[in-house]
């Protein structure tokens, strides 16, 4: 019988704080209410790709993620990642870093899901439990035009047999 996945929320590395910190600012907030990776499934894409489909939901709409990656269990080092599909922040969603001035309308989907490729070659034997992890980003915005971009983040990942 398989054991259900596990949602849990990781510390940031301070490698990601510091790549990050050249982009834009990104205080830490890990509440309850903010939004979170809530779901993670492996499939193909409408090409016959393989994908993880993932569904990122809260009180606000995501609007980036980062250090996007398959990795071994409880193991969050970029280096012993089985699959990495983004490292730096790339905003999602609808959203660009141009985007956030005082004018801004603009709200994504919330919840949001979309379809993540990967390399089936990258992953352990079928049944392995691997992490998918990613940092999240939200609520992002600027006091005023010429401020900085600041989004709030916390990581992410669900625990899950490898297919």
């Amino acid at each position: 019988m398989m054991k259900s996945k596990k949602y849990f929320v990781f510390v940031i590395s301070l490698s990601l704080m510091f790549s990050v910190a050249s982009a834009l600012l990104a205080p830490i907030d890990c509440s309850p209410d903010v939004v979170k990776l809530t779901d993670s499934q492996w499939g193909v894409d409408s090409n016959g790709k393989p994908v993880v489909t993932v569904t990122f939901q809260g009180a606000s709409p995501v609007q980036a993620i980062g250090e996007f990656k398959i990795s071994p269990q409880n193991d969050y080092a970029i280096e012993h990642a089985y699959d990495i599909y983004v490292l730096n922040p790339t905003f999602m969603n609808g959203y660009s870093s141009d985007m956030f001035n005082t004018n801004s309308k603009y709200v994504g989907s919330n919840p949001h899901t979309m379809q993540i490729p990967y390399n089936p070659r990258n992953l352990p034997p079928p049944g392995t439990i691997v992490t998918v992890i990613t940092a999240v980003y939200h609520d992002c915005h600027r006091d005023n035009d010429d401020s900085e971009l600041t989004c709030t983040v916390c990581g992410w990942g669900i625990e899950m047999y490898a297919p």
